[in-house]
């Protein structure tokens, strides 16, 4: 599996809502949002599986300090 088949399995994974080629160290950023941890390991370990994926660095989200609406439109008030 090379790098676009890697990409062309990250698209078919319905919890996978960003997925980003970075410069640097780190080719993909992929960001999941899972009902549990345990689908996101179940996700994170079949990622590992993958051929041509060499290593992983997971991290989660703890807290969201900023979170604005993409494309310039503005967030809808409430209530």
């Amino acid at each position: 599996m090379r790098g676009g088949d890697v990409l062309a399995a990250l698209k078919r994974i319905p919890e996978v809502v960003i997925c980003e080629i970075l410069s640097g160290d780190l080719a993909i950023m992929v960001r999941l949002e899972a009902a549990s941890l345990e689908r996101v390991h179940v996700i994170r370990e079949a990622i590992a599986q993958m051929p041509g994926v060499r290593d992983m660095v997971t991290a989660l989200t703890l807290s969201s300090v900023v979170n604005r609406p993409r494309g310039g439109q503005e967030p809808t008030a409430a209530g």
